[in-house]
């Protein structure tokens, strides 16, 4: 049997008995039972705590709206799971105690309409939860894809020159060739000395064979030149 000690007056009782005289509602009480009962010792205090967000300033919250919160809360709670836009989300203990914090942080910080009207909020902060989690479980299975597929499914660590043979025998032959520019000018003549001086030996051993292929083809056919003299001759 759990015991409930006052905090003013020190004075203990039964928890059964103190929710029997606190809760008048029956069904509201045996929503408040299976929080402090079963979600305690964080969770429990951390949704009473939660449920006081939804009462009015000056008013205590009914019984009819006591059973609405903590009746979304705790279905939640058993089936580990929230509907929200439409889809989902699965949600553990660790979730509502982040979420819960988050929620009342928020109120604190002036950022939430009290009293509440519902429990949309709670509800976005576990799923925007929920999702990072299904991000990093997708982000591990992408990457160890990846990591399988480049190390084979029978292969396992593999040195440097397992991978690499060609660049550890020859990192030379094995490095990247330097990456080509366009050409944007035309190429400049060479005009080195050497280059000049070839140039001109050709000239003069082309004009050498010219000279000599003419006086081959002169004395091949000497009457050409007689003939032209008789003619000469005979004219004058």
């Amino acid at each position: 049997m759990l015991i409930y000690v006052c905090p003013s007056c020190r004075a203990k009782n039964s928890l059964d008995n103190v929710l029997h005289q606190a809760v008048e509602d029956s069904d509201a009480r045996r929503l408040v039972e299976y929080l402090v009962l079963q979600q305690q010792p964080t969770l429990g205090a951390q949704l009473i705590r939660y449920l006081r967000l939804h009462a009015p300033p000056k008013n205590r919250l009914s019984w009819s709206r006591t059973r609405q919160v903590l009746g979304e809360i705790v279905e939640a709670l058993k089936s580990h799971r929230i509907h929200y836009r439409g889809r989902e989300w699965q949600v553990r203990v660790d979730d509502w105690r982040a979420a819960l914090d988050v929620v009342f942080r928020d109120a604190e910080d002036g950022k939430l309409r009290l009293p509440l009207k519902n429990s949309h909020y709670l509800w976005g902060v576990l799923a925007n939860i929920a999702n990072g989690h299904e991000a990093a479980r997708e982000n591990a299975i992408e990457q160890a894809r990846r990591s399988s597929g480049r190390s084979g499914p029978d292969q396992g660590a593999r040195s440097l020159a397992d991978v690499l043979p060609d660049a550890v025998a020859n990192p030379q032959r094995a490095a990247p060739a330097p990456a080509a520019h366009p050409i944007t000018e035309e190429p400049q003549p060479i005009t080195s000395r050497f280059v000049r001086e070839a140039r001109e030996q050709i000239a003069r051993t082309k004009a050498r064979r010219e000279r000599l292929l003419k006086t081959l083809q002169q004395q091949e056919h000497p009457e050409t030149d007689g003939g032209n003299a008789d003619s000469q001759e005979k004219e004058q």
